[in-house]
C-alpha cells in the first residue's frame, strides 16, 4: 500500500477508536519473502510505518512474511535472516520487542499469528496519541517522515532532470535525433515522478479530512 494511503487508513483508526471505545491489540506489517530486497518505496513506507506506531507500540507489532511458496527453503531462510539482522531493514524494530513471524499460507498459520495479538495488552499508536492531543496532521511524526522522504526524493529527481538536460544539449549539438527522442521520453518519466513526489505530502491533509468526513458520516448513520 502506498505511503499516503497507508497513513490515511491508519489515521481513521483514531476516530473510529474514540467513537467505539475500542483500542488496538496490535498492528501487522506484511512483507513478501519473495521480494529480493526491502528497497525504494517499500523502505520509505516501512520508515513511515515505524513513525505511525511509535516505539511504545513496537511490542504490539508483528512483522509477517508471506509468499514462502514462491522461494526455496534456503532462499527464504537467507532473506529472513537478512531482514532480521540488518539495521536497514527490520532489526531496529525487532530489537525493541516487535516480533517476526511466517505466514505459511494455511489457516493454522493465520490463527497462530492472530493469537500473538490476542494475548497482547491493547495499545495506542503514536499517531493516535498525537492527534488525540490536538496536533494537526502536519505536526505528526508520520507526516514529518513522509514530507522528509518526499523532499529527498524530489531533490534526487531534480538532479536527474538536470543531468538529462545536459545530455539533451549534447545530443542537440551533435544532431543525434535518436538519442534526443530517448532522452525526451526519459525526461517525461522523471518529470512525472517529480510531480508525484512534490504533491504526495501536500495531498495528505485534504485526503485525511475527506476520509474523516466519510467515517463520521458512516458512524452517524450507524448510530442513527
Amino acid at each position: 500500500m502506498p505511503a499516503v494511503a497507508l497513513l490515511i487508513r491508519l489515521l481513521t483508526l483514531r476516530l473510529y477508536s474514540n467513537k467505539q471505545g475500542a483500542r488496538l491489540a496490535g498492528v501487522i506489517y506484511m512483507h513478501r519473502i519473495s521480494d529480493l530486497k526491502l528497497t525504494g518505496s517499500a523502505l520509505r513506507d516501512f520508515r513511515m510505518f515505524q513513525e505511525l506506531c511509535g516505539e511504545e507500540a513496537y511490542p504490539n507489532v508483528l512483522i509477517v512474511t508471506n509468499m514462502w511458496q514462491n522461494v526455496t527453503e534456503e532462499e527464504g531462510n537467507d532473506r529472513e535472516r537478512e531482514l532480521a539482522t540488518k539495521d536497514l531493514f527490520f532489526k531496529p524494530i525487532l530489537d525493541k520487542h516487535a516480533k517476526m513471524l511466517r505466514h505459511e499460507n494455511t489457516q493454522k498459520s493465520a490463527h497462530s499469528i492472530i493469537q500473538n495479538l490476542i494475548e497482547k495488552e491493547p495499545v495506542v499508536l503514536q499517531i493516535q496519541r498525537e492527534l488525540g492531543e490536538g496536533m494537526d496532521i502536519t505536526q505528526t511524526a508520520a507526516y514529518k517522515q513522509l514530507d522528509k522522504e518526499m523532499s529527498e526524493l524530489a531533490a534526487r529527481h531534480k538532479k536527474e532532470l538536470e543531468e538529462l538536460r545536459e545530455e539533451m544539449a549534447a545530443a542537440e549539438r551533435s544532431q543525434d535525433e535518436e538519442t534526443r527522442n530517448e532522452l525526451r521520453e526519459e525526461m517525461r518519466k522523471v518529470e512525472a515522478q517529480l510531480r508525484q513526489a512534490e504533491n504526495q505530502a501536500s495531498r495528505l491533509g485534504s485526503e485525511y479530512q475527506a476520509e474523516l468526513r466519510r467515517i463520521e458520516e458512516m458512524l452517524h448513520v450507524k448510530e442513527g
